[in-house]
């Protein structure tokens, strides 16, 4: 095998510049998505802070529709927009799975020639592979797809909350 110049094994962030800035952005717009989520489970049950409360939390991506669909359920019965708010939270799965590859995966490669790293994601979903490769776009492609997400439930929790006879006055960070 031989060793490149082009490529450097267990890179420090100085080394992959433009990605880490790219990572940073990813995850500032993951937290926001995630923070909507929580702001809607509020919504939901009418209660600032319910999400807070870690019995009540949605951490695991992939069971978050189901759960959000029985909250509704439980709350406020069938309502219109259970259907919207199942979708997206569907179409969250893979941007979390590939936030999580990048937050917890080690990035063991970096490719200077493509700007590309190549992260060992550590699990392994379905028949995934554990490697994963990402360039600058790829990880700016997440930003935008949480920030849309979030967009869609912000209007969704708009929605929601007109379904409470008093729903709590909206947030600061809404």
């Amino acid at each position: 095998m031989t060793l490149r110049d082009d490529i450097i094994y267990s890179p420090e962030p100085e080394a992959v510049g433009p990605l880490a800035t790219a990572f940073a952005r990813m995850m500032f717009a993951h937290a926001r998505f995630e923070g909507e989520v929580r702001l809607l489970q509020d919504a939901i049950v009418n209660e600032r802070g319910f999400a807070e409360d870690p019995d009540n939390q949605l951490r695991d991506a992939r069971k978050r529709p189901k759960k959000m669909a029985k909250l509704i359920k439980k709350k406020l019965g069938d309502i219109a927009e259970t259907p919207d708010i199942v979708r997206w939270l569907k179409l969250a799965i893979e941007p979390c799975d590939r936030r999580n590859d990048l937050a917890h995966g080690e990035w063991m490669k970096f490719d200077q020639s493509t700007n590309t790293v190549t992260v060992r994601t550590g699990a392994r979903r379905r028949a995934d592979s554990m490697y994963r490769k990402f360039d600058e776009g790829a990880i700016a492609r997440l930003a935008v797809a949480f920030n849309g997400i979030r967009t869609e439930l912000s209007k969704l929790r708009r929605a929601v909350q007109k379904h409470h006879v008093r729903p709590f006055p909206e947030s600061v960070e809404t």
